[in-house]
């Protein structure tokens, strides 16, 4: 039976709320399985890999949450939660119950005249900015991948260029990325005037 009182929500500094319940279990009580609940991409076997709550060993809350922060910084991961049930010799089973985060199906950049799909993926590359096929969707990167597209657009004449994103979701859990570009008037130098000169022409 999955202990019902939770007591205890771990909120990780930058998680934006993001959070691990723990049921009401004291420290010290015997951990006499460990178990993956959630994941459908990434194997319970490397999830467990990754943790310090072992079976065999005692339930210890600042573990609990080292386990929790280190499953966080793999980016591949939106949500984590952890909870006790009742064990068969006294002890408890932990479970960790996780939402992966989406695949990145396709990225498109419809309305890109001035720069190619292939100088934009480079540049993102240059920036260690990855919205590759089949990576985990983070949508911190957006903001990102924008700014990026604005400066190259911007190194054309493009000053006032437009990046609109919009994400399609694909079932079961992929995403599709869109940045519409809207490069909008080409800004040309037609002439250029000095003035203070004397000595020089």
């Amino acid at each position: 039976m999955k202990v019902a009182l939770v007591i205890l929500a771990i909120i990780l500094p930058g998680l934006s709320g993001q959070a691990a319940q723990v049921s009401q279990v004291p420290d010290g009580t015997k951990v006499e399985n460990v178990r993956i609940e959630g994941n459908k991409r990434v194997p319970s076997d490397s999830i467990k890999y990754r943790i310090q709550t072992k079976p065999g060993g005692v339930l210890n809350m600042t573990v609990i949450r080292r386990d929790v922060k280190e499953l966080y910084a793999q980016n591949l991961f939106d949500d984590i939660r952890v909870d006790a049930e009742d064990g068969k010799t006294g002890g408890v089973v932990i479970v960790f119950t996780i939402k992966e985060k989406p695949l990145i199906r396709s990225v498109d950049f419809p309305g890109a005249n001035s720069i190619t799909r292939s100088d934009i993926l480079d540049k993102l590359k240059e920036k260690k900015i990855s919205i590759s096929q089949e990576s985990p969707y983070d949508p911190a990167k957006v903001k990102q991948v924008e700014t990026v597209l604005k400066s190259m657009l911007a190194e054309k004449g493009h000053q006032e260029a437009k990046v609109d994103f919009t994400p399609e979701d694909i079932p079961p859990n992929s995403v599709k990325l869109t940045f519409k570009i809207d490069e909008g008037p080409a800004i040309k130098i037609q002439k250029i005037k000095i003035q203070g000169n004397h000595v020089y022409s």
